[in-house]
């Protein structure tokens, strides 16, 4: 027997929303609930008529959890999406003329009858901010290598490589190779970053490993301090010994956004690392971001990103190789590099990067970079 599983995917989508931090259209809440976006505008409408969900039209805009978390039951949920089912057992017949049925009948009405009141009771004690709560101790109960996992499937693939001491001293090569005017962005971000940061500003730094922007803003902003994260404790170690007498400066930690203290900073940057995220942890650890920065700080964001259309990914992809090659890159090592990209790395389009950031939170979103694959922005908490 098919099973009802709306309300699951519905308090599944709802989590999404509150750990967006900001709105999500029917498309991207469709692709996470697996259906169509004319399915979810009808259930969430439902919870829009409860006062649980509100939408906004236009650019920029999308549904929203209109309650705080802890005013909202499993059951208030249940009820919103129309009461389904909730036993898939049932009597063969409603009216039997057979008396050795009726009486069984009745026995099962009033087992039925009992086990859905104790089931309704359960969702009633369950809050969403009760849900939440146990996805947040989950996430920290993995390790930092367990909690890259909501990367685009196989993503592994890259952090395997930097367990290799001749791929983690050879690393610095690569960047420069794939990324046209690398040194520029740097230098670009941090002139970004100290439009709002002050002189003595703390600086967080997503996906620090390397230390290539974090040696270039030490060296441009001698007042600043880093926190710089990251999921490879080796990419860490080679960020400590680029940065130099500058390490003093910076807190370097192994893991993920979770990973990373409070804050407030006054400023924050994620370079050629959010294309390792799918979009759904994308706009989640960018709303992470957001959350511990001082209110109007800038937060920087470059990755590649490039038309995902059929055909046009190949020819970009292409491009992304060619111009390596040009570089100086080997041919055969390029296509390798070229063919993990393909098959591990979801890339999302400039115009979906952009959406990214606005839904997580950030406002006055811009354009600064474009280099071939590579696209870049800076918003403000």
């Amino acid at each position: 027997m098919k099973r009802d599983s709306r309300l699951s995917g519905v308090l599944h989508v709802l989590l999404h929303m509150a750990e967006a931090g900001g709105p999500l259209t029917s498309a991207s809440l469709a692709k996470a609930m697996q259906t169509n976006p004319v399915v979810v505008r009808r259930i969430l409408a439902g919870l829009r008529e409860a006062g649980f969900v509100r939408s906004e039209k236009g650019h920029g805009g999308g549904w929203t959890i209109a309650r705080d978390l802890s005013a909202i039951t499993m059951r208030d949920v249940y009820d919103a999406i129309g009461r389904p089912h909730l036993m898939a057992m049932g009597n063969r017949t409603d009216a039997p003329g057979c008396l050795v049925e009726q009486a069984v009948n009745a026995a099962l009405d009033t087992s039925f009858r009992e086990a859905e009141a104790l089931l309704l009771d359960r969702f009633e004690a369950v809050t969403l901010a009760a849900l939440a709560a146990d996805f947040h101790a989950r996430m920290a109960a993995r390790s930092p290598r367990q909690r890259i996992m909501p990367m685009a499937e196989g993503v592994q693939h890259f952090l395997d490589s930097f367990k290799d001491p001749a791929a983690v001293a050879r690393y610095s090569e690569g960047p420069r190779r794939f990324v046209p005017g690398l040194d520029g962005l740097h230098r670009m971000t941090g002139l970004l970053l100290a439009e709002r940061a002050p002189a003595d500003g703390h600086i967080l730094v997503l996906g620090a490993g390397g230390g290539s922007e974090l040696k270039a803003m030490a060296d441009a902003h001698p007042g600043w301090r880093f926190t710089g994260v990251d999921p490879a404790a080796p990419m860490l170690d080679l960020a400590a010994k680029i940065m130099g007498p500058d390490a003093a400066r910076a807190e370097l930690i192994e893991g993920t956004i979770d990973d990373a203290p409070i804050g407030p900073f006054d400023g924050a940057t994620c370079l050629l690392t959010l294309h390792f995220l799918d979009r759904a942890e994308r706009i989640r650890t960018v709303a992470e971001i957001r959350r511990r920065l001082k209110p109007g700080a800038a937060f920087v964001a470059a990755h590649g990103s490039f038309p995902q259309e059929a055909g046009a990914r190949d020819r970009w992809l292409d491009r992304y190789a060619a111009y390596a090659i040009t570089s100086g890159g080997d041919p055969e090592q390029v296509a390798k590099g070229r063919q993990a990209v393909a098959t591990h790395v979801a890339m999302l389009s400039p115009e979906e990067d952009e959406a990214v950031l606005r839904t997580a939170g950030f406002t006055g979103v811009e354009s600064f970079y474009a280099a071939f694959t590579w696209r870049g922005w800076v918003g403000y908490a």
